[in-house]
């Protein structure tokens, strides 16, 4: 009896084995579809080598882990290169929704979407998430010529629930907008449905540090490149964010045009709820036309932020803040408890409370709509007693759900430090 119990045992081990592994028989859009059609949560989908063409969605929502060839989790080691282009306008390649609190990871892919100059696609996306997705990891993929490498709730009909997890290890080339943050969630309280921005008031230290990384989307280890310029209109910098977005961005390589973040508060009801933006190397190149050197690196419009230890290198002046024209009557969408400190602006401090005699790094545009005033909406220094955000210690890094898999140094160019 003990000898078939075994038996039976190891059956059952082997299938368990088997069945957490699905291979799809090609790159392509058809075999990929089979594959995650077979698979359960928890299952990984291995995708082999070759160069596909995708015309419509591959949608999911089961807790699954997708490898491509240069995921360093592949078995047997990188097989090559798993390229999948996007032909199909104004949809995403893969769409993932609706996983809740189950890990969803996409990793080891090459994207391709639009590749010549003046012809970048202005609507197509690599990968959209729609919440409510509280787990998920897209990393070690390469990205060129979307309008968004990842996008959350990407105006979301309704409303979605919340997104949050990590982007981290992708290099991303010539796309408009490296990550697109928004929560779907109206944040006009007259709207039917609105809750994010109503949420988030009070509860600001929450989104912050060591308390948020079940809460928001990371975005780290990344590289942002523009080696050309980009059709009029389509760059709109490597970190967007709109309707409620939340966001640490921190780690990154990024070169190229300006700006490198912006917040869309110009219509009214939508802006960004928080930014935590950290640890960055940022080179702006103004060889490119269109969004380069435009005057601001930072074009911050509403929200909260703890924007720190970053190496900034350009023309333009790194943060610029206004309540933009047209923007929301309601002055709780306006920049507010927002913090500046240890960035760097050429090779020079950045000026704060303790250095005075600092880089001018951050001004207030002159057609702001209301006043935004140093040390009533944004201070110079990091946080103290009295704060919303004290004490604030940035996540371990790097980000709890990268643990699996390498375990990257930080860069050693830039220190996290709290005065």
């Amino acid at each position: 009896m003990r000898k078939l119990l075994q038996i039976g045992l190891l059956l059952m081990m082997s299938q368990m084995a088997w069945s957490a592994n699905r291979s799809a028989a090609s790159c392509s859009q058809a075999d990929v579809n089979t594959a995650i059609s077979s698979a359960s949560n928890g299952d990984t989908v291995l995708v082999p080598a070759g160069s596909c063409s995708y015309t419509s969605t591959v949608s999911f929502s089961k807790a699954i882990t997708l490898l491509g060839c240069a995921s360093p989790d592949y078995p047997g080691g990188s097989c090559g290169t798993t390229t999948i282009t996007n032909n199909q306008g104004a949809t995403p390649t893969f769409q993932i929704s609706n996983t809740g609190t189950n890990l969803v990871r996409v990793s080891g892919f090459k994207f391709q979407g639009s590749s010549s100059s003046g012809t970048d696609d202005s609507t197509t996306r690599a990968i959209d998430i729609y919440g409510p997705a509280a787990k998920f990891r897209v990393d070690h993929s390469t990205f060129d010529g979307y309008d968004c490498a990842v996008c959350t709730n990407y105006f979301s009909p309704g409303g979605a629930g919340k997104v949050a997890g990590v982007v981290d290890h992708n290099t991303i080339t010539n796309s408009g907008r490296g990550y697109f943050a928004q929560d779907g969630r109206k944040t006009d309280g007259s709207v039917a449905g609105s809750v994010a921005w109503s949420e988030f008031i009070g509860n600001e230290i929450t989104y912050s540090g060591n308390n948020n990384s079940d809460k928001v989307v990371y975005f780290e280890d990344n590289t942002i490149t523009w080696n050309r310029s980009l059709g009029s209109g389509y760059a709109q910098g490597a970190l967007y964010s709109q309707y409620g977005g939340k966001v640490v961005f921190r780690h990154n390589t990024i070169t190229g045009m300006s700006p490198f973040a912006v917040d869309e508060s110009d219509s009214p009801s939508y802006g960004t709820i928080f930014y935590e933006i950290y640890n960055n190397v940022i080179t702006e190149d103004c060889s490119h036309t269109n969004y380069g050197c435009e005057g601001k690196m930072f074009d911050l419009r509403s929200g909260q932020m703890l924007i720190h230890d970053n190496t900034i290198t350009s023309t333009s002046i790194p943060f610029e803040l206004t309540v933009y024209p047209n923007g929301h009557p309601d002055i709780g969408h306006d920049i507010k408890n927002s913090l500046f400190w240890n960035n760097t602006w050429n090779g020079k401090t950045c000026q704060s409370d303790s250095n005075s005699s600092g880089a001018v790094c951050l001004d207030v545009a002159s057609d702001t709509q209301r006043p935004l005033t140093r040390n009533t909406n944004y201070w110079l220094r990091a946080p103290q007693s009295g704060d919303v955000y004290f004490p604030y210690t940035p996540l371990t890094y790097p980000h709890p759900l990268t643990q699996n898999g390498p375990r990257p140094a930080p860069p050693t160019s830039t220190k996290t430090t709290i005065n």
